[in-house]
């Protein structure tokens, strides 16, 4: 392991009450909350972080020209970084990466929901409380209904391809109860006849415990929690069953344990075609906890024997920018964003804290976005579309 990368700017904030994971609605004034209207809001940041009720002034108006009932689409061109907040959790604030502006919502029908992915301009929403889940289009606002999928916890959810694609499928990898199983909850929206609910498939990866899984090369690609090994998951276009296989790799512990670290996270990440991991290295002392450095690795081929896999350390990933979290990661180009390059932004859980990881100068720089958000939020996500 290398030097600490060194921290260019830190200016710490303790994170105030919260997060609340589940968004409660105690006298239920929200029920149905997708059965009226939605109601014209515009995207545009007052800086001071309010909500601007575009139907109520006629200026306003003027600057969203299109007068009917929905939403503006949400600016297709930063990467954003979203707040679901209030004690009902009815405000969604986002924050644009690229200007540092707070970008202010009261998203209908995206209320008392988390976004636990956001993939080709789709956010897959769930309320954590109740289970009711949807798909929702973030340009058009169209909305696809799943089915009710309760869960204690989840490692990942994927989106395959977008909804109008017949082979599209939304999986959500969790824990098993059996050591050594993961759990896929898998449903086809596109499926005529099927049955309204997820097809649970257990499957069993002989002691490995998944840790983190991304889309990559048409397949899931997940990677062991101890030792670094990557599985390869394909889920059946008809049956909805999965295959396993596990790639074989150059060392035995492809991504070894480092000594005296406590505690480490692996996050996969696909970019431009290639499959990469971020080991998070956190100081295990604190809670929340924080990170103290990062190391980057690329998926390769051995340059000995053409038939194993290796992890190869990179030092840098050029124009390209992570986005990651505790359970989803994306990357895109920074300079197609007009975002700082070859750096790694993350969100952690129980931590309202912006890490930026630059890796041509080796600096963490660390920020407290959105100062707004006060009371009752939840986990931050990425938006990407």
């Amino acid at each position: 392991m290398q030097d600490p990368m060194r921290r260019k700017r830190s200016h710490r904030v303790e994170p105030p009450e919260g997060p609340s994971g589940d968004l409660v609605d105690p006298d239920n004034s929200l029920a149905n909350d997708c059965d009226e209207p939605m109601p014209e809001f515009g995207f545009i940041s007052s800086g001071k972080g309010e909500i601007m009720d575009i139907e109520k002034t006629n200026e306003q108006e003027q600057l969203h020209p299109r007068n009917r009932k929905g939403l503006q689409p949400i600016p297709r061109s930063d990467p954003l970084l979203l707040y679901i907040h209030d004690k009902r959790g009815i405000k969604h604030t986002f924050y644009r990466i690229s200007d540092g502006q707070e970008l202010v919502r009261n998203i209908h029908c995206m209320r008392r929901k988390v976004v636990c992915a956001s993939s080709y301009g789709w956010l897959c929403l769930r309320n954590n409380s109740s289970g009711s889940s949807c798909l929702l289009n973030s340009t058009s606002w169209e909305k696809i209904e799943l089915p009710t999928l309760i869960l204690s916890n989840y490692i990942v959810c994927l989106l395959s391809s977008p909804p109008a694609n017949p082979g599209c499928t939304v999986v959500f990898i969790c824990n098993s109860a059996r050591e050594g199983f993961v759990t896929f909850k898998i449903y086809r929206p596109n499926i005529d006849g099927a049955i309204d609910s997820w097809i649970e498939q257990e499957v069993n990866l002989g002691g490995y415990e998944i840790e983190h899984a991304v889309n990559y090369d048409g397949r899931i690609y997940g990677i062991d929690y101890r030792s670094g090994h990557v599985f390869i998951f394909e889920v059946s276009n008809i049956t909805a069953s999965i295959t396993v296989r596990k790639i074989e790799m150059q060392e035995e512990t492809p991504l070894p344990l480092l000594a005296e670290v406590d505690k480490t996270k692996k996050i996969l990440v696909e970019s431009c075609g290639e499959l990469y991991v971020v080991r998070l290295i956190l100081w295990d002392e604190l809670d929340p906890l924080v990170i103290q450095d990062l190391e980057v690795f690329k998926l390769e081929y051995s340059s000995t024997n053409f038939n194993l896999k290796v992890w190869e350390r990179v030092e840098s990933i050029g124009d390209r920018a992570f986005f990651l979290s505790s359970n989803c990661s994306a990357s895109c180009s920074a300079k197609e964003k007009g975002i700082e390059g070859n750096t790694i932004y993350i969100s952690m859980q129980k931590d309202r804290s912006l890490y930026a990881f630059n890796l041509r100068d080796k600096s963490i720089t660390i920020s407290l976005p959105c100062p707004n958000v006060k009371l009752n939020w939840s986990q931050p996500s990425w938006v990407l579309l």
